[in-house]
């Protein structure tokens, strides 16, 4: 992936999305990846979300269906921009109807889900992304919700606003893109990092808003 120019990725999806919009106007087939779909309701877990989910904002497209997804993938093997995740917008959606309601996010953290805002029929993609990932302020907090205790149901995947990571494996680790902390700049962050909402909305504007939302208020 390092010899990969991640504009030629965006600019591929965003080719995908123009032709699938076309071919079917109002139903978006390949929707885009997810900076292009998502943005930060909080600038400050910026650090905390291309730490935790790198892999999959790097290499994460949204699309409808599986022929959908074979498409795309056979656009990036035959483009030579790496790899791909397709993530499957209406199998995502009918999976969480059958999902329980996610518990309360234990005190000392918050879930990183909530902390990233798309357009309602994306949530559940955006979901899957962030996964049952902890957002904690210190570290203090992340150790300790990540090892299981007696008086605990469950241990978590934990990461702090920095960018540390605790996984309930045991493992420890902090990201290279993170390595600047929370309050890094746009310019430390990789290329496929989550934009802020202003940030978002002014890309979107940019593109005639073709594979994504406006970042508006209530848009969570």
């Amino acid at each position: 992936h390092a010899a990969v120019d991640e504009s030629t990725r965006e600019e591929l999806v965003h080719s995908l999305a123009q032709a699938s919009r076309a071919a079917r106007p109002g139903a978006g087939i390949v929707y885009g990846t997810f900076r292009q779909l998502a943005w930060l309701e909080d600038d400050r877990v910026a650090c905390a979300c291309a730490a935790s989910l790198g892999s999959g904002l790097r290499d994460g497209v949204v699309v409808e269906t599986r022929a959908d997804a074979e498409l795309t993938c056979a656009q990036f093997k035959e483009q030579r921009v790496g790899g791909v995740w397709c993530v499957l917008r209406a199998d995502t959606a009918e999976a969480s109807l059958h999902k329980p309601q996610r518990e309360q996010a234990p005190a000392g953290a918050s879930w990183l889900s909530e902390a990233i805002g798309c357009a309602p029929e994306l949530r559940s993609a955006v979901d899957l992304l962030a996964s049952d990932w902890l957002l904690c302020e210190d570290s203090s907090a992340a150790e300790r919700l990540s090892r299981p205790r007696e008086d605990r149901k469950r241990n978590y995947d934990c990461v702090t606003l920095d960018g540390h990571m605790f996984r309930r494996s045991g493992e420890m680790a902090r990201a290279p893109s993170a390595k600047q902390g929370a309050g890094a700049s746009p310019q430390q962050l990789p290329k496929w990092a989550l934009l802020t909402r202003s940030a978002y909305n002014a890309a979107q504007h940019a593109l005639g808003s073709v594979g994504g939302a406006q970042a508006g208020q209530g848009s969570r």
